[in-house]
């Protein structure tokens, strides 16, 4: 005979198991998510059963952000590490500090054996063993893979950790090397919960899903929602594509393409669903971004998937206090419309002419320097753009085939020019509103931590429409089907003059 068995969540396949001993005296259940005891079960003087141990009703609980460990196996080293440090046969190791104000690794880190599956080995009424291997590297400073063109002008490093853009090194009008994207110099700034998607790839859904819900093919669907103060799901829930180890396909000195697997039930997503990224430098110093998802073979589900990446530029280069904001950056764009959006951020259907709202206005054939336009926002700019040249109704999962000039960023300070163009229907612009004191500069950036600001960068985020899933007349450009393929071609080209 075995423990008995019942599936808590089923969406996400969690079993409980119970065990109990042969009087019934003591009952105790346990999840194969994080090897938790979810419940101690005993009778006190008066023979009523009491619960002994604090915890969820649901797994979404236990999965949660908030959660204090409830009954958790807690590892690879339970406890703290000071300041996430220690050295071992010669190698030295920095870990995620997640033990905040104190300087610590906590329990084993961001994502410890708490947060894993657990596989069911052996199971008898009163017993159940469960097994995890964790890998080597798990926890520890991924993989970081470094392309460059054959002339050396175009540098630029991505971690195999949510396939992250740690440095786009390029110089300037002077010949100086700048660092043109904010980020950390460490993995653990990069896994802190404060990091607001430093040169993220961003995804399931990148943006944002109104109040985590959607429906496809008659099922509906709750996400984790992680946009406060609004209530939305942002960049595809608490454990994104830019927070899952991705695994190297191929490279070249010029190019590298990673690939993730991500599973039915992943952040409560439907469908498995696999996707590429290829980062390439080319010899007219271009940053290339070509992704493509498709549902695995056997996939049982169609998804949805709106991928992007979330690099803050600021061509000033952070290399000292007067290039610490991005305010005099001088923009263009050819987008002459963009989604009117509501108090959670959330389109309204309304596609409004950019002439309707001047602040909104980068068109024509002067560059405007942000700092004429800012002040007459209440937040500063988080909003999707939609590239001239296209309507909603002609986007498809597949994507766009021909790739458009959309944005001209130019920094008047260095000379340094960024110029965007997508394959996508739509760009989000967000001018680094939720930036802080608490944000510093890098160390190729300057040679002491300078700290950052409000408006110390701006994204331009190549994707589908906002919520695109949420309305009707536009939700075919993010529902992927068995033979189909998302597509996206993203292109970040840079000059000095």
């Amino acid at each position: 005979m075995c423990a008995k068995v019942t599936v808590l969540d089923e969406q996400n396949d969690i079993k409980q198991y119970t065990i109990q001993n042969a009087k019934g005296e003591l009952v105790v259940k346990i999840l194969d998510y994080g090897a938790i005891i979810t419940n101690v079960l005993f009778a006190d003087k008066n023979k009523k059963q009491l619960d002994l141990v604090l915890g969820y009703d649901t797994f979404a609980g236990y999965q949660s952000k908030e959660n204090p460990h409830f009954g958790a196996l807690v590892g690879r080293v339970a406890n703290r590490i000071a300041f996430g440090k220690f050295e071992l046969n010669d190698t030295k190791y920095q870990l995620a500090l997640n033990d905040p104000p104190r300087h610590n690794t906590l329990h084993g880190g961001l994502i410890g054996f708490d947060k894993d599956m657990w596989a069911l080995k052996t199971s008898s009424p009163d017993s159940i063993t469960l097994e995890l291997i964790s890998k080597d590297g798990d926890q520890d400073f991924p993989g970081d893979y470094t392309i460059q063109n054959a002339k050396g002008e175009l540098v630029v490093k991505i971690l195999d950790y949510g396939a992250i853009i740690t440095n786009v090194l390029f110089v300037d009008k002077n010949k100086k090397q700048l660092d043109l994207v904010l980020g950390y110099d460490t993995f653990a700034g990069y896994q802190s919960k404060e990091n607001p998607h430093f040169g993220a790839l961003v995804g399931r859904v990148a943006n944002r899903i109104a109040f985590g819900k959607f429906e496809l093919n008659d099922t509906k669907y709750q996400l984790a929602l992680n946009d406060p103060p609004r209530h939305n799901t942002l960049h595809g829930g608490l454990i994104g594509f830019d927070k899952d180890m991705w695994a190297l396909k191929t490279s070249s000195p010029d190019s590298v393409t990673l690939e993730l697997i991500s599973k039915d039930g992943d952040q409560d997503f439907p469908g498995d669903v696999r996707v590429d990224i290829t980062y390439t430098v080319t010899v007219e110093n271009e940053l290339k971004l070509e992704y493509t998802g498709q549902l695995t073979p056997d996939s049982l589900k169609d998804t949805v998937i709106n991928l992007s990446n979330h690099s803050y530029f600021n061509l000033n280069g952070c290399t000292d206090e007067s290039a610490i904001v991005a305010l005099n950056h001088r923009v263009r764009m050819n987008a002459d419309h963009f989604l009117e959006f509501n108090d959670e951020f959330i389109p309204d259907d309304v596609v409004m002419k950019t002439s309707a709202a001047p602040a909104m206005d980068f068109t024509g054939a002067q560059l405007k320097p942000l700092s004429d336009r800012i002040p007459k926002l209440i937040a500063g700019y988080d909003h999707c753009y939609v590239v001239n040249g296209s309507t909603a109704d002609e986007w498809t999962i597949k994507g766009g085939n021909q790739l458009r000039e959309a944005v001209v960023v130019n920094s008047p300070t260095t000379g340094v020019t960024m110029t965007f163009s997508t394959t996508e229907p739509s760009f989000q612009f967000y001018s680094a509103n939720g930036l802080n004191d608490t944000f510093v500069t890098k160390s190729t950036q300057s040679a002491k931590p300078i700290k950052l600001a409000k408006y110390a960068a701006v994204c331009i985020e190549g994707q589908r429409y906002v919520d695109a899933i949420n309305h009707q007349k536009w939700r075919n450009q993010v529902i992927l089907s068995p033979n189909q393929t998302y597509k996206q071609t993203t292109v970040y080209k840079f000059s000095n003059q």
